[in-house]
């Protein structure tokens, strides 16, 4: 038995193979041996096991040297320019700065090497000047999927000199494709190599000592970043770790820039936050019965015992509960879930149901209390569904655990929509549903513009509820939560349902996050103690103890310790509501920052972002002047010493700052920390940098700069890295220059106002989002304005025109309305009192979402390039279009002027007469109408007119009519039967380009 054994691992190779046809052997001799007398000897039982990983960096000391080899190579020899072939003639430098990037500048990834390739390529467009510094936005792939992590690199002086001359001209073809896949992806990284080799080639570096491939050069600098930087920037340069940087317009606001132009980035930056991982523990955690509401059981009671749909229909329409109430509107819910089909158009099992039901009750309405979803404002239940995805642990099936908690949202949103007339949301931007890493919402506020909003809450309040009571004590309790969020990194629900047993006023003061019945932390990790004598200032600490003594004054002792911190008995609830403090919030951050994209959840942003700048900084002999139009920020961040001395109560350098960090945001890791919250990672990294031996000295930039010794020295006068700086200012590109605030207004007030006549493609849904405000919500039209950066007299010739649309009828009868608009229940205890209001209905799947998406990216530029055509064309569909089909009629070939304007139109848009159809309504067999259409809008003979279907009446007029409508390819979530012709989602944004086009100068 042992030579054969031995003869199956001799014959079957890899390894695993020979190990199953080792089982197969064993199988095959148990059973001969379960039916014969003789028994056989048995064969062992393999065992296949993973060789482990070897602790010890190999050739650790040759990789050492190897690397201060070619940083010598480039700082001891002049500029080279490299012969190339006849596609590429003279590439000046290029190796070289690949070259200079990986030693210097930080980038030991081969796919951020492809990103720079590919941003290299759209230079100066994928460049900015942030105040004297030169960075480069790069849009990185992560496992096979483009524009996944968004990073800013700040490129080091001898690499952003070179970086600063480069031309489209002189690069490579292959750096110009704008397309993101893996064939270019491999492209580009093999044109890098080859520059790079060519340039150690031609300043005759000795061949030994020549890195022998690009991976081979990336994993020694890597174990060389290793030994030199702080080890959590080292693994973010060669991205064992993911950090996302803010996108461009957070970085524009804090370096209060103003650009001359719009510059566009292809990744998606508007990402949302995501989830963590969670895990075997945590998960029975969730699962123990203590932590449902007893109604829940029921509907669980509901699908446990009943099999088939109709009976589990039947039951939950007998369930009576109040209206109003969580129990009312989760139960609505699950019979929605057994009823109609889902988001996607597909009809869902009934254990698919339950466990969609399950999950969205234990973690949205383990979160809102006593409060139903149903009555919540969008923005809030947007900012809830976020929480919702960031507060598992980073532990156990994390994909596959995100995916579900998503689906469930989903579904349940599709609820809201359906039932109770929400709006719908950006599944991609709120839930994350989609491949590649989790988007992230990166965005913060600094220190300066924290004080800001302190001071403006109060007045912000006032404005907005002027007739509420109590409204000096609410304004303070917005102050205090306000601070806790920013200065604490509390969440939501967190600092909301705070007691005043879990604030120990008493030295050392600390607060205690920890689960309760109004309130269910969602992961053990979450309860948390956070020092508050290390976060706050004193004046802080006492503000919170006077609160305190404030809210305790008067009551029973026995009851004293469970009253919520932020009640105010004036207000009729035990608790702040949050449709009260969260709207306040947001307007006084978006007036303050200009910033309409803040929202209350980036306060824990800044806190894990500036928190971990602070201890990162406290290690660091030389703190530059990051934000020097910042003087707060500047000074806390000059306080960093004392700040992580006072929170790790030693004075001493320590590796643990991303645990430290971790644990006061309540997460079991770093992981999810880093990825999701701390996005100053981008700027450490080229500090770090910057103070490091290894960094190149003024003469290999004064040399690569090209430019006159004295112009040189002057330049370095203000510091190396404003060499690059005024080398790519010089050059024309840009027109950058800090905003100078007048009369004591803030620079950022003058950045939220958009031009007139500077339009992005997401207008329409911003402008739809304001008429459904003010119609529905009563939010005033002068606000709404201000937060999409339109004038109000614009806002109101809109607001008039969608008024004007909706009223129209249909022209036989007079009865029906000829577009289709929102209608709308304002009082749910009267669900027949229905109005219809001027929203235009929305595309609901996402398919027509993708129709819509491109299309307006096409419509945006038309109607700045061509407006008197979109308004004819526009006036005329708004006018011709059935009310019943997406047909847009021409009534007579004579008059063909507005079917040529309405292809012409639909040509810019990207639509060729291919993919329309078009119908005549003429029945004879051999029209005389058809031909002449032909004629007249240059349709060929072979393009195929189709006959409208006959009602059995005869119309003599319609006869010369000629009907058009656009086709779109079927998505991959329409329902069974449903029209492939998209008539919903062009409806939808004809009708709201007829409404934007009035924020021009309206055209006659």
């Amino acid at each position: 038995m042992r030579v054969l054994e031995h003869e199956i691992i001799k014959r079957f190779s890899p390894l695993p193979e020979a190990e199953r046809y080792l089982k197969v052997l064993c199988k095959v001799v148990d059973g001969i041996n379960s039916r014969s007398s003789q028994k056989l000897p048995a064969p062992r039982i393999p065992h296949l096991t993973a060789r482990p990983k070897n602790p010890f960096i190999e050739n650790l000391v040759d990789s050492l040297a190897k690397v201060r080899t070619w940083r010598a190579a480039i700082a001891n020899n002049p500029a080279h320019k490299v012969r190339g072939d006849e596609s590429t003639p003279e590439i000046p430098n290029l190796g070289l700065l690949f070259a200079s990037a990986i030693l210097h500048g930080g980038l030991a990834d081969a796919n951020l090497l492809i990103a720079l390739g590919r941003a290299l390529g759209e230079f100066p467009s994928s460049s900015v000047l942030l105040e004297t510094r030169l960075a480069i936005r790069l849009s990185v792939s992560w496992q096979g999927e483009s524009a996944s992590e968004y990073r800013l690199w700040h490129p080091d002086p001898h690499t952003g000199t070179l970086i600063s001359q480069v031309s489209a001209e002189k690069l490579p073809p292959v750096f110009l494709n704008p397309e993101s896949n893996s064939q270019s992806d491999k492209a580009i990284r093999a044109e890098i190599w080859r520059q790079i080799e060519r340039y150690f080639r031609a300043i005759r570096l000795p061949k030994p000592d020549r890195p022998t491939s690009l991976g081979m050069m990336l994993k020694a600098v890597r174990i060389d970043f290793q030994s030199r930087l702080p080890i959590v920037l080292a693994n973010y340069s060669n991205r064992s770790l993911v950090s996302h940087s803010v996108p461009m317009h957070v970085m524009e606001r804090l370096y209060r820039v103003s650009k001359s132009r719009t510059v566009t980035h292809s990744a998606n930056i508007t990402r949302t936050d995501s989830s963590d991982l969670i895990s075997e523990q945590n998960q029975l955690f969730l699962d123990m019965d203590d932590l449902e509401p007893y109604w829940l059981q029921k509907l669980r009671r509901v699908f446990s015992t009943n099999r088939k749909p109709d009976d589990i229909h039947r039951q939950l329409a007998n369930l009576g509960s109040p209206p109003d109430t969580p129990e009312n509107c989760f139960g609505e819910f699950a019979l929605h879930l057994v009823s109609t089909r889902s988001a996607s158009g597909n009809i869902l099992a009934p254990s698919t149901a339950c466990s969609y039901l399950v999950m969205v009750v234990k973690r949205l309405g383990g979160r809102l209390g006593e409060t139903s979803p149903a009555t919540l404002l969008d923005d809030t239940l947007e900012d809830l569904y976020k929480e919702i995805l960031q507060d598992a642990d980073q532990e156990g099936s994390f994909r596959g655990l995100r995916r579900r908690i998503s689906k469930s949202l989903r579904e349940f949103h599709h609820f809201l929509v359906v039932k109770h007339q929400h709006s719908p949301i950006n599944e991609r931007e709120v839930l994350g549903i989609g491949k590649g890493l989790l988007p992230v919402d990166a965005n913060l506020i600094t220190w300066d513009e924290y004080e800001r909003v302190m001071s403006v809450l109060p007045q912000t309040l006032t404005r907005l509820h002027p007739t509420l009571p109590a409204i000096t004590e609410l304004g303070k309790a917005l102050q205090l939560i306000f601070m806790l969020s920013f200065k604490c990194g509390l969440r939501r629900m967190e600092v909301l349902m705070l007691t005043c047993a879990d604030f120990a006023e008493h030295d050392p003061t600390e607060l205690l996050v920890r689960p309760s019945d109004a309130r269910r932390l969602k992961t053990k990790s979450s309860t948390r103690k956070l020092p508050l004598y290390a976060l706050l200032d004193e004046s802080d600490r006492d503000a919170l103890r006077l609160w305190k003594a404030s809210r305790m004054s008067g009551v029973e002792s026995t009851i004293s310790h469970e009253k919520f911190l932020f009640g105010i008995p004036e207000m009729g609830t035990d608790v702040i509501t949050q449709d009260l403090v969260f709207p306040v919030i947001h307007e006084a951050m978006r007036s303050v920052t200009g910033d309409n994209s803040l929202h209350f959840h980036h306060l824990r942003h800044s806190f894990a972002s500036w928190t971990f700048m602070r201890l990162m900084l406290a290690d660091q002999c030389d703190i530059t002047d990051i934000l020097p139009l910042h003087p707060k920020t500047t000074a806390v961040l000059a306080d960093s010493q004392s700040f992580r001395n006072r929170l790790y109560g030693r004075e001493c350098m320590t590796r643990r700052h991303t645990y430290a960090v971790a644990s006061l945001l309540g997460h079991s890791g770093p992981e999810i920390s880093l990825e999701h919250y701390i996005h100053t990672c981008d700027i450490l990294l080229s500090l770090v940098l910057s103070q490091d031996e290894s960094q190149p000295q003024k003469k290999p930039v004064r040399i690569r700069s090209a430019q006159p010794r004295s112009t040189v020295y002057r330049w370095l006068s203000n510091g190396l890295e404003h060499v690059p700086y005024r080398m790519t200012r010089n050059r024309g590109l840009y027109a950058i220059k800090p905003i100078k605030s007048t009369s004591g207004t803030d620079p950022a007030h003058t950045s939220a106002e958009k031009n007139s006549t500077t339009i992005t493609s997401d207008i329409f849904d911003q402008v739809w989002g304001m008429l459904f405000q003010h119609t529905f919500h009563g939010r005033q039209l002068d606000e709404l304005c201000r937060e999409i950066g339109i004038s109000l007299e614009a806002g109101q010739r809109m607001l008039n025109k969608a008024i004007e649309i909706s009223e129209r009828r249909v022209a036989r009868g007079k009865k029906g309305y000829q577009h289709r608009m929102m209608d709308m229940v304002f009082d749910r205890r009267d669900r027949t009192n229905i109005t219809r209001i001027p929203c235009p209905e929305p595309p609901r799947t996402g398919h027509e979402k993708k129709i819509v998406s491109s299309l307006a990216e096409k419509l945006t530029p038309l109607m700045l390039q061509q407006p008197e055509l979109c308004h004819k064309v526009l006036s005329y569909y708004l006018d011709n279009v059935w009310s019943s089909r997406g047909y847009v009629i021409f009534r007579d070939y004579l008059n063909f002027e507005a079917a040529l304007d309405f292809l012409n139109f639909m040509e810019a848009l990207g639509i060729k007469k291919s993919s329309m159809e078009i119908i005549s309504f003429d029945p004879a067999e051999r029209s005389s109408y058809v031909p002449k259409w032909r004629i007249m809008l240059g349709i060929p003979r072979n393009f195929p007119i189709t006959k409208a279907p006959s009602n059995g009446k005869a119309n003599v007029r319609a006869k010369k009519w000629l009907a058009m409508m656009p086709l779109f390819p079927s998505g991959d979530d329409l329902a069974v039967g449903e029209s492939e012709k998209g008539s919903n989602a062009f409806r939808y944004l004809m009708v709201m380009g007829a409404i934007v086009l009035q924020a021009f100068s309206p055209l006659k």
